[in-house]
């Protein structure tokens, strides 16, 4: 298995933790608790430095 296959895979396991974020949630104060993982999902959609605004 190659190196993106296994970043892959490690994602889909550690999202699997948090179903909310699949559900959905409806608050945005709600997002706080999981603001980490949120990070780590988005790191390799966006720039780090374009979520600094």
């Amino acid at each position: 298995m190659g190196f993106q296959a296994t970043y892959a895979k490690s994602l889909l396991e550690e999202i699997r933790k948090y179903p909310e974020l699949i559900q959905g949630i409806e608050k945005t104060e709600d997002l706080i608790h999981y603001e980490s993982i949120v990070k780590v999902l988005l790191a390799d959609l966006l720039p780090s430095s374009l979520t600094k605004k």
